[in-house]
């Protein structure tokens, strides 16, 4: 459906931008981020999330993808497939 595709590109966005997966399984309670994710939401899973950094130290993901990025993600990697649609509409 065009709904898992475009959840799809979120993740794929999101490992192309951080270099790691955003979590390692969708499966309910499998994986730690991905029951955060769904807990609490995605955003705040953002405000939280800590990326190893080729080369470098782990830092924030807020510190560095933008903030009109992680909308599009957010979006994109909506837990509600409906809402997903609404990323064909964003500008970057």
């Amino acid at each position: 459906t065009c709904a898992a595709d475009l959840f799809a590109c979120g993740v794929v966005a999101y490992a192309l931008a951080t270099g790691e997966y955003p979590w390692a399984s969708t499966f309910p309670e499998s994986c730690p981020g991905f029951t955060y994710a769904s807990k609490h939401g995605l955003q705040s899973y953002f405000d939280t999330r800590v990326v190893q950094i080729p080369e470098g130290k782990p830092q924030y993901l807020v510190s560095i993808i933008s903030q009109r990025f992680r909308e599009f993600l957010v979006t994109l990697l909506d837990f509600d497939p409906r809402k997903r649609s609404a990323a064909l509409s964003l500008r970057l």
